[in-house]
C-alpha cells in the first residue's frame, strides 16, 4: 500500500497522487476534491469491512455435518426440517446404501456350473428358484440349522424338471408362488407352470416329491418374455410372443387361460402396406411390464413403446417412440419407465449400439420422429447384446451389467454411474434387486439387495 502524504490521495487503479483541491476552487469537472476523497475513503473502508466479515464467516462458520442427511439416519426427515428436495435425498440415500454394500455367494454350483448355467434367478421369502440354461428348474430351499439361516445349500434342491432338449426363453416368479418358465425347440414352443408350496403352520420348508407341472403348448409361437403382477391373491402373467401381447390367467380347467391383448395402433396401420413376414415380425413383443393392475407397458420390434388394458382386447395406444428394437422396461412408478433396446448406429461405421433412457408417460415431446426422454444414461458401456437391468424406486437406483460383464450401479436421478466397493463379479448373466420382506421366517436381508447371477452361482450384494 502506499504512503499517505498530507494534501494529496493516491489513486489504486490510476497508481497515481493527485492533489486534494478545496470545495470552493474546484471546478465543476474536478475529481479529486475534499468531499470527493472523504466519499472515496469511506467506500474503501466499508468495502474492506465487508470482505473481512466475509472471511470470517467463510472459516469460522459451523457446517451442518453430511452425516444428518445420510440415508441411514434421515434426522432432518424425522425432525420435519428436510431441506433438500425429494430426487436430491433420493440421490443421496442410493450413493449410501451402495457405498455400504457388501458381496456374499448364497451357493454355488462349484465343478458342476457348466452343467447348471444358470439363465435365471428368482428370490422369495422362502427359497431361491434357479433356472438353468441346462433346461432344469430347481428351488433352492436355506439351511435349517440355525447357525447357517443366511445360507442355502446344493443338496436342499428340488427339481421340478429336467429337459436337456429345450430352452428356456423367460422366467418369472408371482408372489401367489406361481412360477412360470418359457421353453422352445426346433418342434414348438410352451409354457410351464407350477406352484412352489408355502411351509405349513410350523415353518417348515415343503418339498414334493412329485411337483405338478402344467403344460401350455403355443406352437411355433416363441415366448419373448413373462411378468407377473405384483399385487393381488391370483397369479397373472403378461406374456410376450412373437404373435403380440397376451394374458394368461388360472381358469378352471388349469393354466389354458391364454388370451391375446391389443397391440400398437402404429403397427395395425403399417401391416396393410406391408408384407406378411413383416408385419408379422413387427408385432414381435420383447419386453413387458405392468404400470397398474389394468395397464400393461410393451414393446419389441415395432420400436415403440404402448399400452394395452388387460381387460379387453383393443388395439392399445403408442406412449412414446424409442427407435430401436425394445427389449427390456421397468417401471419406476405408474408413470415413469425405463426403457432398453439396441439399435444400429449412424455413420459409416454402423455397429449395434445398446442405450438405456427414462421417459415420463405425462409430458411427451417429439423430436425426429422419436419421443425425447428425460434422462438418459451416457458414461456406460452397457454388455451386449442388449441391456439387462433392473430398477429399485426406493434407493433410485439402477442395476446393469457392463461391457465387461461386471454389475454396476447408476442413479436414476442424475443418470451418473454410482460407485459401490462390492467386489466385482466376472461373466455376470443377470441383476435383479431384492427388496426384502417383513416375514420372520425371511432368510435374507430385512433392506434392499442386489441379486447377481454369474455362470455357475448366485451372488447377493447387501
Amino acid at each position: 500500500m502506499a504512503p499517505e502524504l498530507p494534501g494529496f490521495y493516491y489513486d489504486e487503479v490510476k497508481r497515481k497522487y493527485f492533489k486534494i483541491q478545496a470545495n470552493h476552487q474546484a471546478s465543476q469537472q474536478a475529481k479529486y476534491t475534499q468531499d470527493d476523497v472523504k466519499r472515496r475513503k469511506l467506500d474503501t473502508a466499508e468495502s474492506q469491512r465487508a470482505a473481512a466479515m466475509n472471511d470470517r464467516q467463510t472459516k469460522e462458520r459451523v457446517r451442518r455435518s453430511r452425516l444428518l442427511t445420510s440415508s441411514s439416519n434421515r434426522l432432518l426427515e424425522e425432525l420435519g426440517s428436510l431441506s433438500l428436495s425429494h430426487d436430491d435425498m433420493l440421490s443421496r440415500r442410493g450413493i449410501q446404501c451402495a457405498s455400504e454394500m457388501s458381496r456374499k455367494t448364497l451357493y454355488d454350483y462349484g465343478q458342476t456350473a457348466p452343467m447348471h448355467s444358470i439363465f435365471d434367478v428368482h428370490r422369495d421369502s422362502r427359497y431361491v428358484a434357479n433356472f438353468s440354461k441346462g433346461s432344469h428348474v430347481s428351488v433352492c430351499y436355506p439351511v435349517e440349522d440355525e447357525h447357517s439361516r443366511w445360507q442355502y445349500s446344493p443338496e436342499s434342491q428340488v427339481y421340478y424338471w429336467q429337459t436337456p432338449f429345450l430352452d428356456p426363453c423367460c422366467s418369472s416368479i408371482s408372489p401367489t408362488g406361481h412360477a412360470l418358465t418359457g421353453l422352445f425347440d426346433h418342434q414348438g414352443s410352451e409354457l410351464r407352470i407350477f406352484q412352489i408350496p408355502p411351509p405349513d403352520d410350523g415353518g417348515k420348508y415343503l418339498r414334493p416329491e412329485c411337483p405338478t407341472v402344467h403344460l401350455l403348448s403355443i406352437g411355433n409361437n416363441l415366448p419373448r418374455v413373462a411378468t407377473p403382477l405384483s399385487t393381488g391373491t391370483v397369479p397373472i402373467f403378461a406374456i410376450g410372443l412373437q404373435s403380440g401381447l397376451n394374458l394368461l390367467t388360472p381358469s378352471p380347467d388349469g393354466w389354458t387361460d391364454l388370451r391375446p391383448l391389443g397391440t400398437s395402433p402404429t403397427r395395425t396401420n403399417r401391416s396393410a402396406r406391408r408384407n406378411k413376414s413383416e408385419s408379422t415380425s413387427d408385432t414381435d413383443v420383447w419386453a413387458a411390464e405392468f404400470l397398474t393392475p389394468n395397464t400393461i407397458a410393451a414393446g419389441g420390434k415395432g420400436k415403440s413403446v404402448f399400452l394395452a388394458d388387460a381387460r379387453t382386447s383393443a388395439d392399445g395406444a403408442v406412449a412414446c417412440k424409442y427407435g430401436a428394437l425394445v427389449t427390456d422396461i421397468k417401471a419406476i412408478d405408474e408413470h415413469r419407465i425405463v426403457v432398453g433396446g439396441t439399435g444400429r448406429s449412424r455413420g459409416p461405421n454402423r455397429a449395434d449400439v445398446e442405450h438405456v433412457v427414462t421417459y415420463d408417460l405425462r409430458y411427451k415431446k417429439e423430436s425426429n420422429g422419436k419421443t425425447v426422454p428425460y434422462r438418459q444414461y451416457p458414461g456406460l458401456n452397457f454388455a451386449p447384446p442388449w441391456p439387462r437391468f433392473d430398477v429399485c424406486p426406493e434407493l433410485g437406483l439402477l442395476a446393469t451389467v457392463n461391457r465387461a460383464k461386471r454389475p454396476c450401479f447408476m442413479s436414476l436421478t442424475t443418470g451418473q454411474i454410482v460407485e459401490t466397493p462390492a467386489g466385482e463379479s466376472d461373466q455376470t448373466g443377470k441383476v435383479k434387486f431384492d427388496r426384502g420382506h417383513d416375514d420372520p421366517q425371511w432368510r435374507g436381508p430385512r433392506s434392499h439387495s442386489l441379486l447377481v447371477s454369474t455362470q455357475g452361482a448366485i451372488h447377493e450384494w447387501s
